[in-house]
């Protein structure tokens, strides 16, 4: 029997099953939309297992941890902080992707006080991404959530395409805080913002990012019936504005894999895909 190597196991298995994996995650984001597709990583699980394994080290008495508990958990923490990992210790859970009753208030996070102060005198890209690691472990005040709606607006008309990372991370943390939140007027500036910006792009590696957050978008709305219409009009945009033809080609096989993890949105990406068909086509023909 072939050993199976575990290096790189992950990757060969997003490199087969990727797209309907990652689309199949945000598509459940209207229910489970605190854990991202992207911590199936194996730095990820391990930070989480980890993070676990220490908690519970520091809660049990001194007496009561075996001593190669003890040996285990520092060598392992020593590995955790050489990858700059501490933070992602942390997160939530696989199992704990389910989005809070509650939202948490800015006065819960007292430690992130000034950070969030910073991010209200001055809503700017820069500043919103500090805040990432704070968002995934505790969620989004609120109190600033205009501000997060200010950054996004903010890119709009604004030089930048989908191809560059700042602009895929502002808006993947604002689809995310629109997830979580139910934060429909977030999720309308996430999804024109990533439109436009889609519409500037040169890299086929963008098909993906728009999709993706569109997805995400849709799954702000806890209404999943009135979302679906509006997640297709969305990606028959899209059909009509990608600019190259293999940029259709790989629109074309996102939406047939969003149809095969999301049955009930198959009946309403038919002029989706017609679109992005005809475009592929007329594209090479040009």
């Amino acid at each position: 029997m072939t050993e199976v190597k575990q290096d790189g196991l992950v990757a060969w298995a997003m490199s087969v099953s990727g797209e309907p994996y990652i689309l199949s995650a945000l598509n459940d984001f209207s229910v489970q939309a605190r854990w991202r597709p992207e911590w199936i990583a194996d730095h990820f699980l391990v930070a989480d297992i980890y993070g676990r394994a220490s908690s519970t080290v520091h809660m049990l008495p001194e007496d009561r941890v075996p001593e190669s508990w003890r040996v285990r958990v520092d060598a392992t923490k020593v590995w955790i902080e050489i990858k700059h990992l501490v933070l992602q210790a942390h997160f939530p859970a696989v199992l704990e992707g389910a989005r809070k009753i509650t939202n948490v208030s800015l006065s819960e996070l007292k430690p992130l006080t000034d950070l969030y102060g910073k991010f209200a005198e001055e809503p700017t890209p820069d500043h919103f991404l500090i805040l990432a690691a704070a968002v995934h472990m505790y969620g989004f005040p609120p109190e600033v959530r205009g501000d997060a709606l200010k950054v996004q607006n903010g890119l709009q008309g604004q030089p930048g395409s989908l191809d560059d990372r700042e602009v895929q991370d502002v808006l993947i943390l604002g689809a995310h805080i629109a997830a979580q939140a139910s934060d429909l007027a977030l999720a309308d500036a996430v999804a024109e913002t990533c439109i436009e910006k889609v519409h500037l792009a040169k890299e086929r590696q963008s098909t993906a990012e728009a999709v993706f957050r569109l997805v995400e978008c849709a799954a702000a709305n806890p209404d999943c019936t009135a979302a679906r219409p509006i997640l297709a009009q969305r990606l028959e945009t899209l059909a009509f504005i990608l600019p190259t033809p293999d940029m259709l080609a790989d629109l074309v096989d996102l939406l047939e894999s969003l149809k095969q993890v999301a049955p009930e949105m198959a009946p309403l990406l038919g002029r989706a895909v017609a679109t992005a068909k005809l475009g592929k086509h007329r594209s090479v023909a040009a």
